[in-house]
């Protein structure tokens, strides 16, 4: 989880205004995208200005509760 987020994080230095994630693996660990918010939001340069995330997943309820809980963390 840290790994992959570090190369995401990496691979967007330098990109500062709209960030589009797409997962395509359902979001099985929302705490993957909470450390990301965490690790763009600490950039010493200036963080993204819009972070959208785009997770697929059939289960509408886990699309809500995963949504809910990185907003609440981030």
């Amino acid at each position: 989880m840290a790994a992959a987020n570090l190369s995401i994080a990496e691979l967007m230095e330098a990109e500062w205004g709209v960030v589009h994630v797409i997962d395509l693996g359902g979001g099985a660990d929302v705490n993957q995208w909470v450390e990301l918010v965490h690790l763009l939001a600490a950039r010493p340069d200036d963080p993204p200005s819009l972070l959208h995330l785009t997770v697929v997943n059939k289960a509408e309820d886990f699309l809500s509760a995963a949504a809910t809980y990185i907003t609440v963390e981030a």
